[in-house]
């Protein structure tokens, strides 16, 4: 992702110890469409299970996360114009 287009959400990144990549996918829906595209410079590196911040991961954090990026993905979903 392009910095300008996550640098408004620094700080709510920082306030996830996981999931933070989720909830700024969901959450970057609310400045418009945005493309993946697949091109070799960056890829996820493996770690431990030990090391990893999916240790971290609870059930409770994972409904935060939902509930974070929940409200902005409906509004983005009905400002998609239907398709007839």
């Amino acid at each position: 992702m392009r910095r300008c287009h996550v640098e408004p959400y620094l700080d709510e990144m920082a306030r996830w110890p996981t999931y933070e990549e989720y909830v700024l996918c969901g959450l970057m829906t609310e400045r418009g469409p945005w493309h993946h595209i697949p091109i070799v410079g960056a890829y996820k590196r493996y770690s431990p299970p030990s090391e990893s911040s999916m240790r971290l991961a609870t059930r409770e954090l994972w409904n935060r996360a939902v509930a974070r990026v929940t409200p902005t993905l409906m509004r983005a979903h009905k400002a998609v114009p239907s398709r007839a």
